[in-house]
């Protein structure tokens, strides 16, 4: 039998292959492949003829929106020189960011599977990045084989605009109350039914969802890289051997900010209400088995107005009893919202060797 990952082999397998990604989604249409929008109805002025060839045109003037599978599947396309079909395990939104997504797609290859990610990479514009490529089973899949992800939404909290990063945070001149947003992200933690956090069209059949953890970081602005995703200090956490076992509702307030503190604090600023207070980033960080259309965002979005001092703790409470999105904060920005990582089952110990391994983010 041939090795499919050896150069010389002379006839190989076609094999399931595993990618981690990451990419700046400012430019992209979302995550997943679209097809151009259509069109409107003919005019009945055109003849059949004319509205054939008018049509035709139209078309080929009409591409289809850029997303992060569809720049992906043509780079691997042209790589691989064969047809590519990618499924990825989250459907980011437009304009939102990713350090680890994952996704997996089959082919027949001599590409050695070690220098795989750096064969695709060599094909991709530079907003998109494939950081890791292995061999997994044929049973593999990114999306049912996924047990728990982990959101990060960045603000920047201060009064000026962050003109270098304005395409990675969400920018919130008002000063943040963040113990009682940590007070309101703790109630978050354990398995609700989170239709109160979702948008209208979320269609899914069950809105019963696990948060592993939601937690409050405070990052003053001189810890920060200015155009990165971020500075070493706040590197997301790399994905757990096993999603954590949901833990007790809290019954009683407990701050989980975490505010650092720099040799050189930066300077208090007043905002256009008059309020002073120290320019940082407000991080909400957010783990769990799956999540909801626009849920995070939504998450986000109340969180920032219960900092504002509009809503109390409680109301995340309220939300989970009534399910009524209503009462829930508006969906903030997918500019500030990043995919941290990803964790899948367990691969069988035969294919840990299998190429590269997926990096720490750490």
């Amino acid at each position: 039998m041939s090795n499919p990952t050896n150069p010389e082999s002379s006839s190989p397998q076609r094999r399931r292959y595993k990618l981690l990604i990451a990419y700046d989604g400012s430019a992209f249409r979302g995550w997943q492949k679209q097809f151009p929008p259509p069109l409107a109805p003919l005019t009945p002025q055109i003849n059949p003829p004319q509205a054939a060839s008018w049509f035709q045109e139209i078309i080929s003037l009409r591409p289809a929106p850029r997303t992060v599978a569809a720049v992906l599947e043509e780079a691997m396309q042209l790589t691989l020189q064969q047809p590519v079909k990618i499924v990825g395990s989250s459907r980011t939104d437009a304009g939102v960011h990713a350090l680890g997504q994952v996704a997996h797609f089959d082919a027949t290859t001599r590409i050695p599977v070690a220098r795989l990610a750096l064969a695709i990479n060599s094909r991709l514009p530079p907003d998109v990045q494939v950081l890791s490529a292995v061999v997994v089973p044929d049973t593999f899949d990114a999306i049912s084989d996924a047990v728990a992800k982990q959101y990060r939404y960045r603000i920047f909290n201060a009064p000026h605009r962050p003109l270098a990063v304005r395409h990675l945070v969400y920018h919130c001149w008002r000063p943040l109350d963040v113990d009682a947003m940590a007070d309101a992200a703790a109630r978050l933690v354990g398995t609700h039914d989170f239709e109160g956090f979702a948008s209208a069209d979320h269609d899914r059949e069950s809105t019963v969802r696990t948060i592993f953890d939601c937690h409050i970081q405070v990052h003053p602005l001189t810890t920060l890289a200015s155009t990165d995703f971020y500075s070493p200090q706040v590197r997301p956490t790399p994905p757990p051997s096993a999603p954590p076992e949901p833990p007790e509702p809290p019954e009683a307030t407990e701050t989980t900010a975490s505010p650092e503190s720099p040799d050189a604090a930066a300077p208090l600023m007043t905002g256009p209400e008059g309020h002073r207070f120290e320019p940082r980033e407000v991080h909400i960080v957010v783990s769990g088995s799956g999540f909801l259309y626009n849920m995070v965002r939504i998450i986000a979005g109340t969180l920032v107005e219960v900092g504002w001092g509009r809503f109390t703790p409680q109301i995340v409470d309220q939300i989970l009893a009534s399910r009524d999105r209503r009462q829930a904060g508006t969906t903030l920005a997918p500019n500030g919202l990043c995919l941290e990582w990803i964790r899948h089952a367990p691969l069988p110990e035969n294919m840990e060797n299998c190429g590269s391994q997926e990096p720490s983010h750490g």
